[in-house]
């Protein structure tokens, strides 16, 4: 039995669409992108569910965040793309855009699933994000869902692209320079400038008598955290 779209469902699809800010051609896609296993077993079919879409849309949404942060962070060296790609494609960002789009609301889960609290659950709800990525490749290729993907994640990624998170690079400077040269880099303070509630503190880091890099920052530790980026970056 395939999966057949009421006029209650296309109306719930429709809104989805709006939220997005595209359109499907094909709402059938959508439909079954939105479709949980356990709904399909107990209606339809193992076949009429969204795991394939999951599959694919969790190597396109991977595969087009690299491209972007690879042409627009060229300073960024490839362990920091690394832990960058690695944190925007993780449960925790696609459960929180899921949740900007109000995602869980249009899934259709099985009645297990609905009583268990599927509608909340992280992996559920981030997989099936990916489900929606991966069905509007099929419907309007790459070009646009490129276009879905950027929008719907830039702010994560701007955000995020100096976050203590995810770069603690005065921890890799340490690590790097006791394995090589069995001593620790010492931070000093060059220069205050500006009034005191806006200042601008500039920072070195050096090893003996040699600069391995200078950062500015809006007080101290901000200023280390940059020069020990700038010392990775020259190392």
């Amino acid at each position: 039995m395939k999966n057949k779209i009421d006029k209650n469902r296309k109306k719930e699809l429709y809104n989805f669409f709006k939220i997005l800010k595209i359109r499907f051609k094909d709402i059938g896609l959508l439909n079954k992108a939105l479709t949980h296993s356990s709904y399909a077993h107990e209606m339809y079919s193992n076949e009429e569910h969204n795991e394939k879409f999951e599959f694919l849309g969790d190597s396109l949404l991977s595969m087009l965040i690299v491209e972007y942060l690879f042409l627009n962070y060229k300073t960024l060296r490839e362990g920091d793309l690394s832990k960058l790609k690695s944190y925007i494609v993780s449960e925790e960002v696609l459960y929180s855009i899921a949740g900007n789009i109000e995602l869980n609301k249009f899934l259709l889960l099985g009645k297990g699933e609905e009583i268990t609290g599927g509608r909340e659950k992280r992996s559920l709800i981030s997989d099936a994000l990916e489900g929606v990525i991966g069905a509007y490749y099929i419907d309007s290729g790459l070009k646009k869902c490129r276009a879905l993907i950027l929008r719907l994640f830039k702010e994560v990624i701007e955000h995020n692209i100096t976050s203590d998170n995810i770069f603690d690079h005065k921890s890799e400077l340490q690590k790097k320079i006791q394995k090589k040269y069995k001593s620790n880099p010492e931070y000093y303070l060059i220069e205050e400038d500006g009034p005191d509630h806006k200042k601008i503190f500039k920072v070195g880091v050096r090893l003996n008598s040699k600069v391995l890099g200078v950062g500015k920052g809006k007080n101290k530790r901000v200023a280390e955290k940059e020069a020990a980026k700038k010392a990775l970056e020259n190392f």
